[in-house]
């Protein structure tokens, strides 16, 4: 059996994306500091990653957290989602790719990601290519979570593709471990290169 399915993470393998850029630019916008605002981040990871937290309730809680005598509106969570825009930047390489692959194979995304990252401008609008998107914050449970993996199969069984005939793209290697587990070929994401050589290993035509 061949390959007939191929699923790919979207930060930092389809989109490079910085949350530390994107930190930066609203710590300087609203005057506070970019690490206090990555520790109040790291404490509510989980939580916006499962669609637990609203983007204007994480900065609302974020201004709390960090004893800030302001007002929070939707404006700081527009902010974001412009600064993620203004840091981030398609892998076009990965973007040909997966135009040429279209329409051979089944096309899927499998990404942890928060409602906000959701609405910039790079993820909208590349995700015309794919068959379908299982996302986190949609999901209420993140990479590395085995249940994840277990939705993947049951989307991939809808399809008529069984776990040996689907490749997992993913730029961390802790993700990549519960899909091998259940069967499912995996490529550790370095670079575009990379990538398209480990998927003509593995039979893809690219």
């Amino acid at each position: 059996m061949g390959i007939k399915a191929i699923v790919i993470d979207i930060g930092n393998v389809l989109i490079e994306e910085s949350g530390e850029e994107a930190r930066a630019f609203i710590a300087d916008l609203y005057g506070f500091s970019a690490d206090d605002f990555w520790k109040y981040a790291t404490k509510n990871l989980n939580k916006s990653y499962c669609g637990q937290l609203s983007g204007e309730d994480f900065f609302k809680e974020l201004v709390k957290d960090l004893g800030l005598d302001v007002s929070v509106s939707e404006d700081w969570a527009k902010a974001w989602v412009e600064g993620r825009e203004q840091t981030s930047r398609v892998d076009n390489v990965v973007a040909e790719t997966l135009e040429k692959l279209k329409g051979k194979y089944v096309l899927g995304v499998l990404s942890n990601s928060t409602v906000l990252n959701e609405k910039a401008r790079q993820r909208r609008e590349c995700y015309g290519v794919f068959d379908f998107k299982i996302l986190s914050f949609e999901i209420g449970v993140r990479k590395p979570d085995k249940k994840v993996y277990e939705i993947l199969l049951e989307r991939l069984k809808e399809e008529g593709i069984g776990p040996e005939e689907a490749v997992f793209v993913d730029d961390r290697k802790e993700n990549l471990g519960p899909a091998e587990d259940l069967g499912i070929n995996t490529i550790l994401f370095e670079d575009s290169e990379q990538m398209i050589r480990d998927l003509r290993g593995l039979g893809v035509e690219v």
